[in-house]
């Protein structure tokens, strides 16, 4: 593609002073960022050793964590530490062109090598590089072609779904970084660096609080609180502060128990009276009572049960008619499919005994 810029608006080039380390970082990420920068200048001491060994340090490194991760503060720290230029993949543009996106890998790679020395960072990977498909086999020719040795190139890429990228792309790394939920260490950083001035919260308690949270749900939290107004008695205490961190509705909707709590509660609510009756249904009598609920209306508990593995709300009618069959409730997502599936056939059965 040469010197044709018509994919120019597909990447941004970031000098390093225009980043900055004062962001609220990710502690672990720094971590692993300064391991990176003590294998790279370690590289550049031994590029004689490596070179009569025939070996490369390479460069590329695969940043993977959850949702909520902040791979800018790997790459931010980096950046600023070389210090180097960033060249970074704008994926909104990329994938609103997807029909050209063999053309669009092409130009970057090209652009990265032109802006040498330069970090080239691929946002969210998964989407450029799904298994088995032409772009795949194009990118990866392209990121294996790139290296610090070769052409100064820093090859970084983060995913939340490492899965979905295809198995030659992952091997062309030479580094995978995991990232974990943020630790105690990470949440405190971050709520110190948001709520330093407040002395009416306790950051350890609110650090404990948001165990399982993503890092940019405790950075939602904490701009949350630092919006409430400062109590004038001193701290305040963990009952109010749990009713304060409540009030707020920052929730972490991106953890999986979080999520099944939340749709748990949209269900529809069963006394407590009907739920431990659920739990005593002996197998043989729930079978004999899904065999009655499929003879009634084996459409309406099909849907109930799906509706009710996959959290969707129900309707009045759905309601009415768990009303009456509450022992749907019971058991897992699967259990309620074996039981519906294990009924349907018992009743078709029947149902041809019978010559029905």
């Amino acid at each position: 593609m040469g010197e044709d810029d018509s994919f120019i608006e597909m990447v941004r080039l970031i000098a390093p002073e225009e980043l900055s380390l004062d962001r609220i970082s990710q502690r672990s990420l720094i971590n692993f960022g300064e391991q990176y920068i003590s294998a790279f200048r370690r590289s550049i001491e031994m590029k004689d050793q490596l070179n009569e060994m025939n070996l490369q340090f390479g460069g590329r490194a695969l940043l993977i964590g959850p949702e909520g991760t902040d791979f800018e503060t790997f790459i931010t720290h980096i950046a600023t530490e070389i210090p180097i230029k960033v060249i970074r993949l704008n994926l909104t543009e990329v994938i609103t062109h997807k029909e050209q996106i063999p053309e669009i890998i092409r130009f970057v790679c090209e652009y990265a090598q032109r802006n040498a020395p330069c970090i080239l960072y691929i946002d969210q990977l998964e989407h450029i590089g799904v298994p088995d498909t032409t772009n795949a086999t194009i990118l990866m020719s392209e990121l294996d072609q790139m290296s610090w040795d070769d052409n100064e190139i820093i090859v970084i890429a983060s995913s939340h779904r490492p899965q979905e990228i295809d198995t030659s792309i992952r091997s062309v790394f030479d580094r995978s970084f995991i990232v974990s939920q943020p630790d105690a260490n990470d949440r405190l950083a971050a709520l110190e660096s948001i709520l330093q001035e407040r002395k009416d919260l306790d950051l350890t308690a609110i650090s404990e609080y948001t165990d399982g949270w993503s890092f940019s749900d405790i950075k939602k939290l904490g701009i949350a609180l630092l919006m409430t107004e400062p109590s004038a008695e001193g701290q305040i205490n963990p009952e109010e502060l749990e009713q304060i961190i409540a009030d707020t509705h920052v929730m972490p909707i991106s953890n999986p128990e979080t999520l099944k709590y939340i749709l748990t509660e949209s269900k529809l609510k069963t006394s407590s009276k009907i739920q431990k009756s659920i739990d005593a249904y002996p197998e043989d009598f729930l079978e004999q009572l899904y065999l009655m609920a499929v003879g009634d209306n084996y459409q309406d508990t099909q849907r109930i049960i799906e509706s009710l593995n996959t959290g969707l709300p129900l309707s009045a009618q759905d309601q009415e008619f768990l009303g009456r069959y509450p022992f749907l409730l019971s058991g897992t997502p699967e259990d309620r499919l074996t039981h519906l599936l294990k009924a349907k056939k018992s009743h078709d059965r029947l149902s041809r005994i019978m010559g029905r």
